[in-house]
C-alpha cells in the first residue's frame, strides 16, 4: 500500500511538471521567445531515444512497434531538444490512444525533405473534431470519455515547433481505426522565399 501511495504521488507530480512545462512552452511560443540551439541532428537517433522513454508503456500494453528508416537520411541542422519533443509527443499519443495493436514509424528521404510518419491502430479522431486537433487546449470527446489524461497542449506546441524549422505537420484519421501523423522537415534549413 505504501509503494502504491508513493507511486500515485510520483505520477501526480510528473503530470504537474508536464503541465507546467507545457504552459511555459506555450508562453514562449506566443511571445516569440523560444530559444533555438541548432546542431546537426539525426532524426532516426532522436526517434529511437524518444521510443526508449516509452518502453515501459509499450511493453505493458503489448503494442508492436515497427520501424522503417531510409538509410540515406542526412543530418539536419535542427534543435535536437525541440525535435525530440515532437517525436515524444506524437509517439506518446500513439501509445496513449492505442489499447493494443501496432505503431509503425517511418522516416523517409523524399526529394528535399525528410518525411516522418507515425501510424497507430488506436481510437482515431472523430471527423467533427479533426479541424480543431492543433488548437490550444482541445481534446476530442472520444478520448475524454475514456478518461485518458492529457492537457490539450501537445499538438499545439509541436505544430509551432515544426513550423520553426520550416516544416509541415498533418494527419489522416478514421475513428475506431487509427491515426497517422506526418511531419515534413526540409533538409536545407534556409528560410524559404516568401511568395508575393
Amino acid at each position: 500500500e505504501q509503494v502504491l501511495s508513493i507511486q500515485r504521488i510520483y505520477d501526480a507530480n510528473q503530470r504537474m511538471i508536464g503541465l507546467i512545462n507545457s504552459l511555459l512552452n506555450v508562453a514562449q511560443i506566443e511571445l516569440g521567445t523560444m530559444e533555438i540551439e541548432r546542431s546537426p541532428t539525426s532524426l532516426t537517433e532522436v526517434c529511437d531515444s524518444a521510443l526508449g522513454d516509452l518502453d515501459y508503456q509499450i511493453t505493458i500494453k503489448h503494442i508492436q512497434i515497427k520501424r522503417i528508416y531510409d538509410n540515406d537520411i542526412p543530418m539536419i541542422d535542427l534543435d535536437p531538444r525541440l525535435i525530440r519533443m515532437v517525436f515524444q509527443n506524437l509517439i506518446s499519443n500513439a501509445v496513449k490512444y492505442t489499447s493494443t495493436g501496432k505503431i509503425s514509424i517511418t522516416i523517409k528521404h523524399e526529394s528535399k525533405n525528410a518525411i516522418v510518419s507515425i501510424k497507430d491502430t488506436g481510437f482515431g479522431i472523430p471527423k467533427k473534431a479533426q479541424k480543431k486537433v492543433f488548437s490550444k487546449l482541445f481534446r476530442a470527446e472520444n478520448v475524454i470519455s475514456k478518461e485518458i489524461e492529457g492537457t490539450g497542449l501537445g499538438l499545439y506546441i509541436i505544430k509551432a515547433v515544426v513550423e520553426m524549422f520550416y516544416g509541415k505537420i498533418w494527419f489522416d484519421s478514421e475513428e475506431g481505426k487509427g491515426t497517422t501523423f506526418f511531419v515534413s522537415l526540409p533538409f536545407s534549413q534556409e528560410e524559404p522565399a516568401k511568395e508575393n
